[in-house]
């Protein structure tokens, strides 16, 4: 069997007696066969030549010089390469993507690429405008991440069966083997269904997931507020529209700048109506307009959190708090029964201040502290929400 490993020119050289001398088994100083397991599995006598290495990358990195040009040697050898050498580069605290897995073995990107399964530029299908789900399917381009400017914390093993940490857009999760979560795992961590479609690259499905707010997290909350008619606004692909409408809500319209999120909405919420609009150009009128006569109880959403994240800033001068102010202003002429605001828990250090501008606008208002551990979610993922009734 192991014969049948060693190509036919192999042996017409072995029976010459001039492969052994030409080409001995490589091992390391500690012992680890380098270059020519299967001719020294086909003849244990065959001449060996130990080399005086022992830093793991430059023996992987002999190992592809060796191999690299051998068509017949399993692609599943080759990603394990790669993967020794990025748990080395781990190991020792040094940036450890295809870039620089590349740069250590020194090889293209592209075969780090094709050793690991990721799509190299050249092999993407072109932009497609219809609505088509591309999930775990196929996918248009990957950014370059630059590594660098990557928290450590970004990274995480996830332990089979184990809880997961808080999921953000710029989060990496690998499984013990080493291998990447699929678009749709990371979707789960999430608590999306498996059904739920999602539009865009790689890199663009993978913010939607990360920016969501969790539809298992949205049906914990929707479940506080008697049912009625929705709008939401930086709806994102739709995960809190989702988690209301699973209780009963019925969503009208909804507010999202970022198109790839909208085409998302859109593939999974087809009767509600899209406004992909700058949420500040956006007059009241045209809401309603678009609404109809239909009565709005309800306003929910998540307005991106940049100014929430640090406290000591003057809350209300930051500037990146504006699209908070325009979710005030939609409230405020709007007059909703309920409003639903979600966001990071950094919100916690202006509460005082955010349920005064509520209050101001003719709402009690009640905060609340949501855990997903506590609410049967894997994921450790912790959120505030302000929760107004209209007095």
């Amino acid at each position: 069997m192991v014969n049948n490993l060693i190509p036919n020119h192999v042996k017409e050289l072995e029976k010459s007696g001039k492969w052994k001398q030409l080409y001995p088994v490589i091992r390391s100083k500690d012992g680890e066969i380098i270059d020519g397991k299967h001719r020294k599995a086909a003849d244990p006598n065959w001449k060996e030549e130990v080399v005086p290495i022992v830093d793991e990358i430059e023996k992987v990195k002999m190992m592809v010089k060796s191999n690299l040009d051998r068509k017949d040697k399993p692609i599943e050898e080759k990603r394990g390469w790669a993967l020794r050498v990025r748990k080395e580069l781990k190991k020792r605290k040094e940036n450890y993507g295809v870039r620089s897995i590349a740069h250590a073995l020194d090889i293209s990107k592209s075969e780090i690429q094709r050793w690991l399964g990721v799509p190299s530029r050249d092999t993407l299908l072109p932009f497609s405008r219809k609505l088509v789900p591309m999930f775990d399917e196929y996918m248009l381009q990957e950014s370059e991440i630059n590594y660098k400017d990557v928290r450590k914390d970004s990274y995480h093993t996830i332990k089979e069966g184990g809880s997961y940490p808080t999921l953000k857009r710029r989060s990496w999760f690998f499984h013990e083997d080493g291998g990447e979560f699929s678009l749709r795992e990371y979707a789960q961590v999430q608590d999306f269904p498996n059904d739920f479609i999602f539009v865009g690259t790689k890199e663009k499905i993978k913010d939607q997931i990360g920016n969501a707010v969790s539809p298992k997290m949205a049906e914990y909350v929707a479940r506080m507020i008697p049912k009625g008619n929705a709008i939401e606004l930086f709806a994102g692909c739709g995960g809190m529209s989702l988690g209301f409408e699973k209780v009963g809500h019925k969503i009208l319209w909804m507010n999202e700048f970022n198109k790839m999120g909208c085409r998302s909405y859109h593939a999974n919420f087809p009767k509600v109506i899209i406004n992909p609009k700058d949420i500040n150009d956006i007059k009241i009128n045209e809401i309603k307009k678009e609404v109809g006569n239909r009565r709005i109880d309800i306003i929910f959403g998540g307005p991106p959190c940049q100014g929430f994240s640090l406290a000591g800033v003057n809350f209300k001068d930051d500037d990146r708090n504006k699209l908070y102010k325009e979710f005030i202003r939609v409230l405020k002429e709007i007059k909703p029964k309920y409003f639903v605001m979600e966001n990071v828990k950094g919100i916690l250090s202006f509460k005082e201040e955010i349920k005064e501008d509520f209050e101001k606008e003719g709402y009690n208002v009640e905060v609340k502290l949501i855990k997903g551990e506590e609410i049967g979610m894997k994921q450790k993922r912790h959120r505030v929400f302000f929760i107004g009734k209209r007095k």
